[in-house]
């Protein structure tokens, strides 16, 4: 399996703080199968220079690499890459290393904090892809301005952006989340993991919870964009709502 979303570098943001927190989750990876992660560290560029981002991703991640055991390094894979939040700025700065590395794909967080969609998010993501770069629209099913109309999700879809919620939320049974797998409207799921205990590594129960069809589609989703190859995407299903429900 490959998880393209997850805090486990040490002390670079709200993840692993030290690296025995680290090491315990890559563990928990290991143990469920996991060959591949991507270290996506919170990234806002109105709040941090990139070069100073950049410079502190790499420190962290040389620290990690440098007491993971053997068993560990020689039997994963690993890339860089961060979660970015979303702002207006991102039009104007190099996003070509907040990509995952040695790929076109970006991993883009969106504010979730209030009920208002974000203001030019629609012209952002459309420039960031018409410079060559796939948006990855990270855990989608924590943004309620979305959630209260998926039409949007569909238009995404169909502009060639990719999905991505957590484990966590297959796993809780949510039902729009199961909804928006079933219509085809998620390419990923990754694990979002912060801690062992409190955010840990969940994406072997979240991939039990699926059709094994639909669990082998999004494997396979993931390790394409691990690899930088274009997703097979499903037709997707255009939520319609009727009698208060979206179906």
């Amino acid at each position: 399996m490959t998880d393209l979303h997850c805090h486990i570098l040490p002390g670079i943001d709200d993840g692993a703080q030290d690296v025995e927190a680290s090491v315990a989750l890559l563990k928990m990876e290991m143990e469920q199968g996991v060959d591949k992660v991507v270290f996506t560290p919170h990234f806002n560029c109105d709040e941090m220079p990139l070069e100073e981002f950049l410079r502190r991703r790499q420190k962290a991640y040389d620290k990690l690499m440098a007491a993971l055991p053997s068993r560990i390094k020689n039997n994963m894979e690993f890339k860089l890459g961060a979660e970015v939040y979303f702002s207006p700025t991102l039009s104007s700065i190099d996003l070509a290393p907040l990509c995952i590395s040695g790929t076109s794909y970006i991993l883009i967080e969106l504010p979730f904090v209030n009920a208002i969609k974000p203001t030019f998010l629609s012209d952002v993501l459309y420039d960031i892809s018409s410079k060559g770069i796939t948006p990855i629209i990270a855990h989608v099913e924590r943004y309620p301005y979305i959630l209260s109309d998926p039409t949007q999700i569909y238009h995404w879809v169909t502009a060639g952006y990719v999905i991505q919620v957590n484990a966590k939320t297959i796993c809780q049974g949510d039902r729009m989340v199961k909804n928006l797998v079933e219509w085809g409207l998620v390419q990923i799921i990754a694990s979002d993991a912060h801690s062992p205990k409190k955010r840990p590594v969940l994406l072997k129960e979240a991939y039990g919870h699926l059709r094994p069809d639909m669990a082998k589609y999004i494997k396979q989703s993931c390790v394409d964009v691990f690899d930088n190859y274009e997703i097979d995407v499903l037709e997707p299903h255009r939520p319609k709502k009727v009698m208060g429900r979206w179906k």
